[in-house]
């Protein structure tokens, strides 16, 4: 496969969790390991939270570095650029001085989970691919039409999605146009500390609730509160005796291959209609 350079455009360091830093890292890392240029890159004009001053705050005095340390982590510490949208428009970090070009002219910006409007941040991007990391939401208020978010997916070349059974004939969730390829997350087992567990009981955190996103389509509302669709499956698994953790590494090389084709080919299909 040929190299190509590729941008992950996320919220790393705007949003400062765990879960944020080894889910965009992850897929940074694997496209790296793959043999692809890839730089992190992030412009949200969203004020970053600072958890120190547990606020969201208009510098990037956090921000900057979490991301350099986090970056630095995985290998990449020369390989991110942030800009500071929401005050200067700055660019800081090793690749500021590439990063708009790198916008503009890479084979693939992948936009995780679509958390980043480009067209709001005023720059050029050639390649923009919707990287849907929540599937559902989007999908179901592009088909009933809803304008905002026909809008923000129109902005997009191509899209890829976690969601692996949209657009197969027993799914009811409609796809997204130009859907070109579906993805996982990649997990990168190296990385995670290996050996025996430290204790019997098996930890976990996550919120069970997320208010405001429930969606009417068809003749049932689709359910993002997970305290009605997994609590009983979580009760099931803390009473069966078998083992229930597994390993698993998951690449990107079918996304890889699906994206280097259509770049191959030239291919830049046309906006569907609103």
């Amino acid at each position: 496969m040929k190299a190509r350079r590729i941008v992950v455009l996320g919220t790393l360091a705007s949003d400062p969790y765990a879960g944020m830093a080894w889910m965009h890292m992850q897929i940074a890392v694997g496209l790296a390991r793959l043999g692809h240029d890839v730089s992190y890159v992030e412009t949200t004009s969203t004020w970053p939270y600072d958890p120190i001053r547990q606020a969201r705050v208009c510098d990037s005095d956090y921000a900057v570095a979490y991301l350099a340390r986090v970056a630095a982590s995985f290998g990449l510490g020369d390989c991110w650029a942030y800009r500071r949208s929401y005050l200067d428009n700055a660019w800081l970090g090793p690749r500021r001085a590439v990063a708009e070009d790198l916008l503009a002219h890479a084979d693939a910006v992948l936009n995780v989970t679509g958390s980043t409007y480009l067209a709001k941040e005023g720059l050029q991007i050639d390649r923009h691919v919707y990287f849907g990391t929540d599937p559902v939401r989007h999908e179901l208020e592009f088909a009933k039409g809803d304008g905002d978010t026909r809008a923000f997916i129109e902005a997009y070349t191509d899209c890829v999605t976690y969601g692996e059974n949209i657009g197969n004939l027993d799914c009811p969730i409609p796809p997204l146009p130009r859907l070109r390829s579906k993805t996982r997350q990649p997990v990168l087992l190296d990385l995670w500390q290996s050996g025996p567990p430290p204790r019997e009981a098996f930890t976990t955190v996550c919120n069970w609730k997320q208010a405001g996103r429930d969606i009417e389509y068809g003749h049932a509302p689709a359910r993002f509160d997970l305290r009605r669709t997994e609590l009983a499956r979580v009760k099931r698994l803390a009473t069966d005796p078998r083992p229930r953790l597994h390993h698993r590494s998951v690449g990107l090389s079918r996304l890889c291959t699906d994206l280097a084709g259509r770049i191959h080919r030239g291919q830049r299909p046309e906006r569907a209609s609103a």
